[in-house]
C-alpha cells in the first residue's frame, strides 16, 4: 500500500467516527443524511458516500481517491454538484431500499438516479443502513 493510500484510508477511518448514529439506523435517516451531506456538496460529499458505502460496494470501486474520480466523471457529477434535488420515491422491503433522486442540474435539465441503501447483517457496522450502490437512469451499464 501507498503512502498516499494509507493516508487516505487514515483520514477515511476518522471521518467513519463522524457519521451520526442516527444517520444509520433506517433506510429513510440514510437517505435523509445523505442528501443533506453528501449529494449536492461537491467533491467533499463523496467522502460520506465512501463512508457510508457498504463493503461490497467499497470492494468494487475502491478506496477514496477512486470514490472522488468515479463521482466526478460526466455520468454521476450531477449528484454532487446539482442546483435542486427532490426524493421522488422510496421503497424498502426486507433489509434493502431502493430510492430514485431527482436533480436539477444549471442547465434546467433533470437527471434521474437510483440509490440502493441495504441494512447491514455482520460485521461492525451489523444493524446500519449502508449505501450499496448509485446507477444514473436510462444508461446502460
Amino acid at each position: 500500500m501507498t503512502d498516499a493510500s494509507q493516508a487516505t484510508n487514515r483520514a477515511s477511518t476518522e471521518a467513519t467516527n463522524r457519521v451520526p448514529r442516527e444517520a444509520v439506523t433506517s433506510a429513510e435517516s440514510l437517505l435523509e443524511f445523505l442528501t443533506t451531506t453528501a449529494f449536492g456538496h461537491g467533491v467533499d460529499g463523496v467522502e460520506w458516500l465512501y463512508q457510508l458505502a457498504s463493503t461490497r460496494m467499497r470492494s468494487k470501486l475502491g478506496d477514496l481517491s477512486v470514490f472522488r474520480r468515479a463521482f466526478s466523471n460526466e455520468l454521476y457529477a450531477p449528484l454532487i454538484t446539482h442546483r435542486r434535488l427532490k426524493i421522488v420515491e422510496l421503497a424498502s422491503i426486507d433489509g434493502t431500499a431502493r430510492a430514485e433522486v431527482a436533480v436539477e442540474v444549471n442547465s434546467g435539465e433533470v437527471i434521474t438516479f437510483v440509490v440502493a441503501l441495504k441494512l447491514s447483517r455482520h460485521g461492525a457496522s451489523a444493524g446500519d443502513w449502508q449505501l450499496s450502490g448509485v446507477a444514473r437512469e436510462g444508461v446502460d451499464l
